[in-house]
Parts: C-alpha cells; structure tokens; sequence
C-alpha cells in the first residue's frame, strides 16, 4: 500500500485542505505532493463510489477504501485511490 509507511507514525487522519505526496497515473507516475479536495469513503478497497466525508483516518487508507480528489499543479482537479498515496 504505502510506500512510506514510517511517514504515517505522526498522523492519524487525514483532511480536506492537507497536503499529501501522491504517485499518479494509476500509481505509476512521478511523485507529487498534492491538495486534498475531496474524500470518500468505501465499503470494499477499491471500491469507485463512497459516502462524502471531511476526514478519514489512517487506518481506512492503509486499507485501501478511501477514493482521494485533489488538485495539483501539474494537472489541475484529479482523484486517486488510497493505494497511490505515498505519504501523508
């Protein structure tokens, strides 16, 4: 899942407004750190649709069922799924 998991440690949630680094085009593009706009959250990993919510913990990227919207400055509005976040 993580790529960097020791960066987890300090934080148990992540938020809108936060910065994350992620890894893009479906987890095979470079490394960029991020904006989080938007979260949902899953009933299976991977999953494509959630319910809406302000914050997730860890716990629920750790396991894949958080779909992330964010903005970047390379690319504008886009989504990954938690699986593509590398640290947070």
């Amino acid at each position: 899942m993580f790529n960097d998991i020791e960066s987890l440690r300090d934080k148990d949630s992540v938020a809108v407004g936060d910065f994350i680094t992620v890894r893009p085009i479906w987890g095979t593009g470079d490394l960029e750190t991020v904006i989080v706009t938007g979260l949902r959250v899953t009933e299976q990993p991977r999953d494509k649709y959630g319910e809406p919510v302000f914050t997730v913990d860890v716990k629920t990227i750790h396991d894949n069922r958080c779909l992330i919207s964010y903005h970047s400055n390379d690319r504008g509005h886009s989504w990954c799924y938690s699986s593509q976040v590398h640290s947070i």
